[in-house]
Protein backbone atom coordinates (compact mmCIF):
# COMPACT_ATOMS: atom_id res chain seq x y z
CA UNK A 1 0.00 0.00 0.00
CA UNK A 2 1.88 3.30 -1.33
CA UNK A 3 2.13 6.45 1.23
CA UNK A 4 2.49 8.20 -1.85
CA UNK A 5 0.20 11.70 -1.67
CA UNK A 6 -2.70 12.30 -3.86
CA UNK A 7 -2.94 15.89 -5.76
CA UNK A 8 -6.23 16.45 -3.05
CA UNK A 9 -7.49 14.35 -0.16
CA UNK A 10 -6.36 11.89 2.28
CA UNK A 11 -3.33 9.16 1.21
CA UNK A 12 -4.54 5.06 1.69
CA UNK A 13 -2.52 5.40 5.33
CA UNK A 14 -4.15 8.24 6.23
CA UNK A 15 -7.56 6.60 5.30
CA UNK A 16 -6.29 3.40 7.02
CA UNK A 17 -5.36 5.44 10.39
CA UNK A 18 -8.71 7.03 10.30
CA UNK A 19 -10.61 3.54 9.91
CA UNK A 20 -8.92 1.57 12.56
CA UNK A 21 -9.19 4.44 15.15
CA UNK A 22 -13.05 4.47 14.11
CA UNK A 23 -13.32 0.67 14.46
CA UNK A 24 -11.11 0.64 17.83
CA UNK A 25 -13.86 3.14 19.10
CA UNK A 26 -17.03 0.88 17.79
CA UNK A 27 -15.80 -1.93 19.68
CA UNK A 28 -14.74 -3.48 15.96
CA UNK A 29 -11.23 -4.07 15.92
CA UNK A 30 -11.65 -8.12 14.84
CA UNK A 31 -13.32 -6.97 11.71
CA UNK A 32 -10.89 -4.63 10.49
CA UNK A 33 -8.58 -6.36 8.35
CA UNK A 34 -11.00 -8.03 5.53
CA UNK A 35 -12.89 -4.93 6.03
CA UNK A 36 -9.79 -2.39 4.93
CA UNK A 37 -8.87 -4.99 2.21
CA UNK A 38 -12.33 -4.12 0.40
CA UNK A 39 -11.80 -0.23 0.89
CA UNK A 40 -8.91 0.02 -0.14
CA UNK A 41 -9.59 -1.60 -3.84
CA UNK A 42 -12.58 0.88 -3.42
CA UNK A 43 -10.80 3.60 -2.41
CA UNK A 44 -8.11 3.00 -5.35
CA UNK A 45 -11.17 2.98 -7.83
CA UNK A 46 -12.69 5.87 -6.30
CA UNK A 47 -9.51 7.92 -6.44
CA UNK A 48 -8.39 7.52 -10.36
CA UNK A 49 -12.15 8.54 -11.01
CA UNK A 50 -12.66 11.97 -12.89
CA UNK A 51 -14.50 14.62 -10.73
CA UNK A 52 -18.10 13.63 -12.26
CA UNK A 53 -17.35 9.86 -12.34
CA UNK A 54 -17.00 10.59 -8.38
CA UNK A 55 -19.64 12.95 -7.89
CA UNK A 56 -22.24 9.98 -9.73
CA UNK A 57 -20.65 7.13 -8.45
CA UNK A 58 -18.91 6.84 -5.32
CA UNK A 59 -22.56 7.06 -2.70
CA UNK A 60 -23.21 3.88 -5.28
CA UNK A 61 -20.02 1.89 -5.09
CA UNK A 62 -19.60 2.49 -1.00
CA UNK A 63 -23.35 1.41 -0.55
CA UNK A 64 -22.49 -1.68 -2.46
CA UNK A 65 -19.15 -1.99 -0.26
CA UNK A 66 -21.62 -1.70 3.56
CA UNK A 67 -24.60 -3.35 2.54
CA UNK A 68 -23.18 -6.09 0.15
CA UNK A 69 -24.16 -8.47 3.20
CA UNK A 70 -21.11 -10.26 3.80
CA UNK A 71 -20.60 -11.33 7.31
CA UNK A 72 -17.42 -8.85 7.90
CA UNK A 73 -19.38 -5.76 7.06
CA UNK A 74 -23.15 -7.23 7.81
CA UNK A 75 -22.17 -5.17 11.21
CA UNK A 76 -21.92 -2.25 9.14
CA UNK A 77 -25.50 -2.32 7.69
CA UNK A 78 -28.12 0.68 8.53
CA UNK A 79 -31.73 -0.87 10.54
CA UNK A 80 -33.32 2.45 9.79
CA UNK A 81 -32.43 5.77 7.88
CA UNK A 82 -30.95 7.87 10.72
CA UNK A 83 -28.54 5.14 11.83
CA UNK A 84 -25.06 6.22 11.97
CA UNK A 85 -23.43 3.30 10.28
CA UNK A 86 -18.87 2.92 9.93
CA UNK A 87 -19.08 2.26 6.56
CA UNK A 88 -21.11 5.57 5.97
CA UNK A 89 -18.79 7.80 8.11
CA UNK A 90 -15.75 6.59 6.04
CA UNK A 91 -17.51 7.35 2.77
CA UNK A 92 -19.06 10.25 3.95
CA UNK A 93 -14.83 11.84 5.23
CA UNK A 94 -13.51 10.68 1.88
CA UNK A 95 -16.52 12.67 -0.29
CA UNK A 96 -15.34 15.19 1.84
CA UNK A 97 -12.18 15.15 1.64
CA UNK A 98 -12.57 15.69 -2.35
CA UNK A 99 -15.88 17.08 -3.22
CA UNK A 100 -15.88 19.72 -0.19
CA UNK A 101 -18.57 19.72 2.32
CA UNK A 102 -21.00 21.03 0.55
CA UNK A 103 -21.36 18.75 -2.41
CA UNK A 104 -20.96 15.99 0.04
CA UNK A 105 -23.84 17.45 2.03
CA UNK A 106 -26.29 17.31 -0.83
CA UNK A 107 -24.73 13.92 -2.30
CA UNK A 108 -25.14 12.40 1.29
CA UNK A 109 -29.08 13.22 1.18
CA UNK A 110 -30.13 11.92 -2.31
CA UNK A 111 -28.26 8.57 -1.06
CA UNK A 112 -29.33 8.07 2.39
CA UNK A 113 -25.82 9.03 4.24
CA UNK A 114 -27.22 12.50 5.77
CA UNK A 115 -26.90 10.77 9.39
CA UNK A 116 -23.00 10.08 8.50
CA UNK A 117 -22.63 13.48 7.29
CA UNK A 118 -23.71 14.95 10.06
CA UNK A 119 -22.19 12.89 13.09
CA UNK A 120 -18.92 13.08 10.96
CA UNK A 121 -19.33 17.15 11.24
CA UNK A 122 -20.44 17.05 15.03
CA UNK A 123 -17.26 14.92 15.69
CA UNK A 124 -15.31 18.07 15.30
CA UNK A 125 -14.83 21.36 17.30
CA UNK A 126 -15.03 22.95 14.08
CA UNK A 127 -18.42 21.51 12.44
CA UNK A 128 -20.47 20.58 15.55
CA UNK A 129 -23.20 22.50 14.70
CA UNK A 130 -23.77 21.26 11.54
CA UNK A 131 -25.86 18.42 13.18
CA UNK A 132 -28.93 20.43 12.71
CA UNK A 133 -29.06 19.74 9.04
CA UNK A 134 -30.78 22.20 6.39
CA UNK A 135 -33.60 19.74 5.89
CA UNK A 136 -34.88 20.56 9.82
CA UNK A 137 -35.42 24.17 8.27
CA UNK A 138 -38.42 22.62 6.34
CA UNK A 139 -39.62 20.97 9.49
CA UNK A 140 -39.97 23.40 11.83
CA UNK A 141 -43.05 25.51 10.61
CA UNK A 142 -44.56 22.42 10.14
CA UNK A 143 -43.89 21.35 13.77
CA UNK A 144 -44.87 24.03 14.93
CA UNK A 145 -48.61 23.58 14.02
CA UNK A 146 -49.94 21.42 16.51
CA UNK A 147 -47.58 23.96 19.23
CA UNK A 148 -48.70 27.05 18.40
CA UNK A 149 -52.09 27.88 19.24
CA UNK A 150 -53.17 30.66 16.73
CA UNK A 151 -51.89 27.96 14.07
CA UNK A 152 -53.30 25.18 15.50
CA UNK A 153 -56.90 26.89 15.70
CA UNK A 154 -56.95 27.41 11.96
CA UNK A 155 -55.18 30.40 10.96
CA UNK A 156 -54.63 31.07 7.38
CA UNK A 157 -51.40 30.93 6.33
CA UNK A 158 -49.81 33.47 3.25
CA UNK A 159 -46.48 32.34 1.88
CA UNK A 160 -44.36 35.93 1.54
CA UNK A 161 -41.35 35.69 0.13
CA UNK A 162 -40.94 39.11 -0.32
CA UNK A 163 -41.17 39.91 3.66
CA UNK A 164 -44.50 42.03 2.99
CA UNK A 165 -47.97 42.20 1.84
CA UNK A 166 -50.47 44.34 1.95
CA UNK A 167 -53.86 43.46 1.33
CA UNK A 168 -57.44 45.12 1.05
CA UNK A 169 -60.28 44.88 2.89
CA UNK A 170 -64.16 45.63 3.24
CA UNK A 171 -64.74 47.33 5.89
CA UNK A 172 -68.46 48.00 5.32
CA UNK A 173 -71.11 47.58 2.62
CA UNK A 174 -72.92 49.00 -0.31
CA UNK A 175 -76.41 49.97 1.03
CA UNK A 176 -79.52 48.84 -1.29
CA UNK A 177 -82.84 50.11 -1.43
CA UNK A 178 -86.12 49.97 -2.25
CA UNK A 179 -87.20 51.83 -4.98
CA UNK A 180 -90.89 53.54 -6.28
CA UNK A 181 -91.71 53.66 -10.18
CA UNK A 182 -89.10 56.21 -11.75
CA UNK A 183 -87.37 56.83 -8.23
CA UNK A 184 -83.67 57.39 -8.51
CA UNK A 185 -81.24 54.96 -6.67
CA UNK A 186 -79.11 56.74 -3.54
CA UNK A 187 -75.45 56.03 -4.72
CA UNK A 188 -73.88 53.98 -1.88
CA UNK A 189 -70.13 52.19 -2.12
CA UNK A 190 -68.33 49.52 0.27
CA UNK A 191 -66.23 51.00 2.41
CA UNK A 192 -62.26 49.70 1.84
CA UNK A 193 -59.13 49.35 3.40
CA UNK A 194 -55.88 48.26 3.72
CA UNK A 195 -54.20 45.83 5.98
CA UNK A 196 -50.42 45.95 6.02
CA UNK A 197 -48.35 42.23 7.25
CA UNK A 198 -44.60 43.56 7.68
CA UNK A 199 -41.68 41.07 8.42
CA UNK A 200 -41.61 40.69 12.44
CA UNK A 201 -38.12 38.90 12.93
CA UNK A 202 -38.02 36.15 15.75
CA UNK A 203 -34.70 34.80 16.50
CA UNK A 204 -34.05 32.32 19.12
CA UNK A 205 -30.09 30.78 20.40
CA UNK A 206 -29.54 27.13 21.79
CA UNK A 207 -26.19 26.89 23.13
CA UNK A 208 -25.27 23.14 23.66
CA UNK A 209 -22.50 21.27 25.01
CA UNK A 210 -19.95 19.30 22.06
CA UNK A 211 -19.54 16.62 24.23
CA UNK A 212 -23.57 15.60 23.50
CA UNK A 213 -22.99 16.24 19.50
CA UNK A 214 -20.01 14.27 19.55
CA UNK A 215 -21.76 11.36 21.58
CA UNK A 216 -25.13 11.66 21.04
CA UNK A 217 -25.77 12.97 17.64
CA UNK A 218 -29.49 11.74 17.09
CA UNK A 219 -30.81 12.45 20.68
CA UNK A 220 -28.95 16.25 19.91
CA UNK A 221 -30.58 16.35 17.18
CA UNK A 222 -34.10 15.75 18.40
CA UNK A 223 -33.40 17.90 21.60
CA UNK A 224 -32.58 20.99 19.81
CA UNK A 225 -35.15 20.84 17.23
CA UNK A 226 -37.72 20.26 19.80
CA UNK A 227 -36.62 23.32 21.65
CA UNK A 228 -36.47 25.45 18.60
CA UNK A 229 -40.34 24.64 18.25
CA UNK A 230 -41.42 25.35 21.53
CA UNK A 231 -39.57 28.78 21.20
CA UNK A 232 -40.80 29.52 18.33
CA UNK A 233 -44.20 28.48 18.67
CA UNK A 234 -44.89 30.90 22.14
CA UNK A 235 -43.29 33.53 20.83
CA UNK A 236 -45.62 33.57 17.98
CA UNK A 237 -48.59 33.17 19.62
CA UNK A 238 -47.33 35.86 22.49
CA UNK A 239 -46.97 38.08 19.24
CA UNK A 240 -49.91 37.36 17.55
CA UNK A 241 -52.52 37.51 20.98
CA UNK A 242 -50.26 40.53 23.32
CA UNK A 243 -47.63 41.84 20.99
CA UNK A 244 -47.15 45.82 20.91
CA UNK A 245 -47.20 46.51 17.56
CA UNK A 246 -43.96 47.95 17.62
CA UNK A 247 -41.59 47.82 14.45
CA UNK A 248 -40.14 45.34 15.47
CA UNK A 249 -43.23 42.73 17.31
CA UNK A 250 -46.35 42.25 15.92
CA UNK A 251 -49.81 43.86 16.72
CA UNK A 252 -51.57 41.80 19.21
CA UNK A 253 -55.33 40.59 18.95
CA UNK A 254 -56.00 42.40 22.28
CA UNK A 255 -55.17 46.03 20.48
CA UNK A 256 -56.59 45.15 16.79
CA UNK A 257 -60.31 43.53 18.58
CA UNK A 258 -62.45 46.63 18.39
CA UNK A 259 -63.85 48.07 21.21
CA UNK A 260 -67.14 46.61 20.77
CA UNK A 261 -66.63 43.01 20.97
CA UNK A 262 -64.17 43.56 24.36
CA UNK A 263 -66.13 42.97 27.56
CA UNK A 264 -65.22 41.72 31.55
CA UNK A 265 -66.29 38.63 32.13
CA UNK A 266 -68.96 38.39 35.32
CA UNK A 267 -67.85 38.94 38.76
CA UNK A 268 -69.44 36.31 40.34
CA UNK A 269 -68.21 33.11 38.92
CA UNK A 270 -71.64 30.37 38.83
CA UNK A 271 -72.83 28.41 35.89
CA UNK A 272 -75.66 31.31 34.52
CA UNK A 273 -73.22 34.10 34.81
CA UNK A 274 -70.11 32.24 33.01
CA UNK A 275 -73.17 30.91 30.49
CA UNK A 276 -74.16 34.20 29.87
CA UNK A 277 -70.48 35.69 29.17
CA UNK A 278 -69.88 32.62 26.86
CA UNK A 279 -72.63 33.69 24.27
CA UNK A 280 -72.09 37.45 24.59
CA UNK A 281 -69.12 36.46 22.97
CA UNK A 282 -70.80 34.41 20.53
CA UNK A 283 -73.29 36.69 19.48
CA UNK A 284 -70.40 39.22 18.91
CA UNK A 285 -68.52 37.78 16.42
CA UNK A 286 -71.69 35.58 14.61
CA UNK A 287 -73.92 38.55 14.47
CA UNK A 288 -71.17 40.21 12.05
CA UNK A 289 -72.40 40.11 8.76
CA UNK A 290 -69.19 39.28 6.98
CA UNK A 291 -67.94 36.02 9.20
CA UNK A 292 -68.63 32.70 8.06
CA UNK A 293 -67.14 31.03 10.89
CA UNK A 294 -64.87 28.65 8.51
CA UNK A 295 -62.50 27.93 11.51
CA UNK A 296 -64.43 28.89 14.81
CA UNK A 297 -62.75 28.75 18.19
CA UNK A 298 -62.09 29.22 22.03
CA UNK A 299 -58.39 30.13 23.35
CA UNK A 300 -57.99 30.27 26.80
CA UNK A 301 -55.65 29.94 30.09
CA UNK A 302 -55.75 26.33 30.98
CA UNK A 303 -56.85 28.07 34.42
CA UNK A 304 -60.16 29.38 32.72
CA UNK A 305 -60.79 26.50 30.92
CA UNK A 306 -60.45 24.05 34.11
CA UNK A 307 -62.56 26.74 35.86
CA UNK A 308 -65.19 26.11 32.87
CA UNK A 309 -65.15 22.37 33.64
CA UNK A 310 -65.75 22.57 37.18
CA UNK A 311 -69.26 24.87 36.79
CA UNK A 312 -72.01 22.93 38.13
CA UNK A 313 -75.70 22.80 39.06
CA UNK A 314 -77.48 22.72 42.14
CA UNK A 315 -77.93 19.23 42.10
CA UNK A 316 -74.27 18.75 41.38
CA UNK A 317 -74.07 18.15 37.71
CA UNK A 318 -70.77 19.46 35.88
CA UNK A 319 -72.67 20.27 32.37
CA UNK A 320 -69.41 21.59 30.44
CA UNK A 321 -67.16 18.96 32.20
CA UNK A 322 -68.52 15.93 29.67
CA UNK A 323 -68.33 18.06 26.25
CA UNK A 324 -65.04 19.69 27.21
CA UNK A 325 -63.33 16.17 27.96
CA UNK A 326 -65.21 14.01 25.50
CA UNK A 327 -65.86 16.45 22.27
CA UNK A 328 -62.97 18.89 23.14
CA UNK A 329 -65.67 21.75 22.96
CA UNK A 330 -67.23 24.28 24.77
CA UNK A 331 -71.31 25.30 23.26
CA UNK A 332 -70.09 22.61 20.44
CA UNK A 333 -66.92 25.41 19.15
CA UNK A 334 -63.50 23.68 19.79
CA UNK A 335 -61.40 24.89 22.26
CA UNK A 336 -57.45 24.86 23.16
CA UNK A 337 -55.77 26.13 26.52
CA UNK A 338 -52.40 27.95 26.05
CA UNK A 339 -50.50 29.34 29.10
CA UNK A 340 -49.48 31.99 26.14
CA UNK A 341 -53.21 33.59 27.48
CA UNK A 342 -52.05 34.78 30.55
CA UNK A 343 -53.83 34.25 33.96
CA UNK A 344 -53.06 37.81 34.74
CA UNK A 345 -53.40 40.66 32.51
CA UNK A 346 -51.86 43.55 34.93
CA UNK A 347 -49.43 43.30 37.60
CA UNK A 348 -50.29 41.41 41.11
CA UNK A 349 -53.72 40.89 39.25
CA UNK A 350 -55.33 37.36 38.68
CA UNK A 351 -57.61 37.95 35.98
CA UNK A 352 -56.93 36.57 32.14
CA UNK A 353 -58.60 36.43 29.04
CA UNK A 354 -60.66 33.97 26.56
CA UNK A 355 -60.39 34.94 22.71
CA UNK A 356 -63.22 33.34 20.62
CA UNK A 357 -63.29 34.22 16.90
CA UNK A 358 -62.89 32.23 13.36
CA UNK A 359 -59.15 31.64 13.09
CA UNK A 360 -59.59 31.36 9.43
CA UNK A 361 -60.26 35.20 9.55
CA UNK A 362 -56.70 35.45 11.10
CA UNK A 363 -53.24 35.66 8.72
CA UNK A 364 -49.99 34.82 9.16
CA UNK A 365 -47.24 36.09 6.65
CA UNK A 366 -44.75 33.72 6.92
CA UNK A 367 -41.50 34.72 4.65
CA UNK A 368 -40.09 31.12 4.24
CA UNK A 369 -37.28 32.35 5.37
CA UNK A 370 -36.19 30.38 8.30
CA UNK A 371 -32.83 29.77 9.21
CA UNK A 372 -30.39 27.97 11.30
CA UNK A 373 -27.08 28.58 11.99
CA UNK A 374 -24.47 27.00 14.28
CA UNK A 375 -20.70 28.89 15.41
CA UNK A 376 -18.48 27.03 18.05
CA UNK A 377 -16.79 30.65 18.60
CA UNK A 378 -19.21 32.47 19.27
CA UNK A 379 -20.37 34.45 22.31
CA UNK A 380 -23.65 34.83 23.63
CA UNK A 381 -25.30 36.12 26.99
CA UNK A 382 -25.98 40.18 26.92
CA UNK A 383 -25.15 41.15 30.65
CA UNK A 384 -22.46 38.16 31.19
CA UNK A 385 -21.15 36.81 27.84
CA UNK A 386 -19.91 33.42 27.76
CA UNK A 387 -17.56 32.09 24.76
CA UNK A 388 -18.46 29.05 23.30
CA UNK A 389 -15.58 27.87 22.37
CA UNK A 390 -14.19 28.26 25.99
CA UNK A 391 -16.64 26.13 27.07
CA UNK A 392 -16.48 23.34 24.75
CA UNK A 393 -20.16 24.75 23.34
CA UNK A 394 -21.82 24.69 19.90
CA UNK A 395 -24.45 27.80 19.62
CA UNK A 396 -27.32 27.45 17.37
CA UNK A 397 -29.10 30.23 15.98
CA UNK A 398 -32.24 30.07 14.77
CA UNK A 399 -34.20 32.92 12.74
CA UNK A 400 -37.57 33.54 11.39
CA UNK A 401 -39.57 36.62 9.78
CA UNK A 402 -43.16 36.51 10.29
CA UNK A 403 -46.50 38.53 10.92
CA UNK A 404 -50.34 38.43 11.62
CA UNK A 405 -52.95 40.26 11.89
CA UNK A 406 -57.17 39.62 11.38
CA UNK A 407 -59.29 40.13 8.70
CA UNK A 408 -61.59 41.71 10.16
CA UNK A 409 -61.49 43.58 13.65
CA UNK A 410 -64.90 42.22 14.55
CA UNK A 411 -64.34 38.38 13.76
CA UNK A 412 -62.94 38.03 17.22
CA UNK A 413 -64.49 38.54 20.75
CA UNK A 414 -62.70 38.95 23.92
CA UNK A 415 -63.95 38.61 27.73
CA UNK A 416 -61.40 40.33 29.62
CA UNK A 417 -60.88 40.28 33.19
CA UNK A 418 -61.91 36.58 33.39
CA UNK A 419 -61.46 34.94 37.30
CA UNK A 420 -62.81 31.64 36.16
CA UNK A 421 -60.91 29.04 37.85
CA UNK A 422 -58.99 31.59 40.47
CA UNK A 423 -59.58 29.22 43.42
CA UNK A 424 -57.26 26.68 41.85
CA UNK A 425 -54.36 28.61 42.58
CA UNK A 426 -54.79 28.70 46.23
Amino acid sequence: MSDEKKDEGMTYDQLREFVQGEMKNAGLEGLGDEFLTNMEEHYKQWSKSSESDKVRGNAAMFRRAVANGDSAVAPFVKSNPDEVTLGGMLWAKMAASRLGIEQTRALADRHGFAAEVKSLEAGSLTGGGSLIAEQFSAEIIELMKPVAAVRALGARVLPVPSGSITLGRQNSSATVYWLGESDAISESQPGTGQLKLGAKKLGALVPISNDLLRRAPAAAAAMIRQDLVTEFANAEDVGFLRGSGSEFEPKGLVSYVKAANQFNGTGTVNLDNVTIDLIKALYKVEGADHVNMSSPGWLMNPRAAFGIMLLKTSDGYYPFMQEMAQSGTILAYAYRKSNNVTKATGTGDTKSRIFFGDWAQYLIADTLNFELSESDTASYGTSNAKSAYARDETVIRGLHEVDGAPRHDDAFAIINEVEYGETLDA
